[in-house]
């Protein structure tokens, strides 16, 4: 699926579950109810939560750096020695 197709999709939820709600007698439409990967990371990029290691430059945070992090993944452009940057299970699982 594209980025194009994830964002239209998500469009596509969220409107159903505001009618849904509406049609239910909700007065007002509660905020936070939908999450592109997780809530509480919502909450977090949204603060402005976010972790030295994602070495983070204060870009806009769109679906590649939100899936990115919520994975555990680091910025391709890390490199430490030469190398990409391994996250901290490395040590415990090995290649």
């Amino acid at each position: 699926m594209t980025q194009h197709a994830l964002i239209e999709q998500g469009k596509i939820i969220r409107a159903k579950n505001w009618a849904m709600q509406a049609e239910g007698g909700i007065e007002f439409i509660p905020v936070g109810d939908f999450a592109w990967y997780d809530h509480i990371l919502n909450i977090s990029m949204l603060v402005g939560a976010i972790l030295s290691r994602h070495h983070h430059k204060g870009e806009e945070i769109g679906l590649d750096t939100l899936f990115r992090i919520g994975r555990g993944q680091l910025r391709v452009d890390v490199l430490v020695h030469g190398e990409a940057e391994r996250n901290d299970m490395f040590e415990y699982f090995g290649d």
